[in-house]
């Protein structure tokens, strides 16, 4: 989750008492605490970033049915969060192996942090460059990842359309 606003200095926003919001108390105010979720790699939607192309090829060589290192398991240093709203899963770390998961359709992961988004909508809105403070019309942080710009706005259609009554 912390990759689709990203960190700023700043304050996030000011709620409807004037209390400046930092990203970190948005995030803690976000997270679903007892819930639990395990998602299927090939089928449900996930964001890795492999950052290694001699680690995604190995990863992808060696783990899965048939392969040198068998079946995708889940290791240790896996970790995901799950973005509700957006319905996406977003690797933090293992993101070489989570990846090899996905291209081989197999394997479960279990999720570490489950948050709801939906409460950023009021607050924020993005122009596909910038993430803008919606009560002020002021400059929260620069776009640095457009493709989470999309899920994004993803969700915030989704938010809009829930709220508006209307069938999704």
């Amino acid at each position: 989750m912390h990759q689709i606003l990203g960190k700023s200095s700043k304050y996030l926003y000011k709620d409807d008492f004037d209390n400046f919001i930092s990203y970190e108390k948005f995030i803690d105010e976000a997270k679903i605490v007892g819930k639990l979720a395990t998602i299927n790699l090939g089928f449900d939607p996930v964001l890795t970033r492999p950052w290694n192309e001699k680690r995604l090829v190995n990863a992808f060589s060696n783990i899965g049915r048939g392969k040198r290192g068998g079946e995708w398991t889940e290791e240790e240093n896996h970790e995901a969060e799950l973005g509700l709203l957006f319905g996406i899963t977003f690797v933090s770390s293992g993101n070489h192996s989570i990846t090899a998961g996905i291209l081989n359709n197999e394997g479960q992961l279990k999720i570490n942090s489950i948050y709801d988004m939906s409460k950023i909508f009021p607050y924020i809105y993005c122009d596909g460059v910038n993430y803008f403070r919606k009560r002020e019309d002021s400059l929260y942080a620069p776009v640095r990842n457009y493709s989470l710009v999309v899920v994004f706005e993803i969700g915030r259609l989704i938010n809009e359309q829930r709220n508006s009554g209307n069938s999704i």
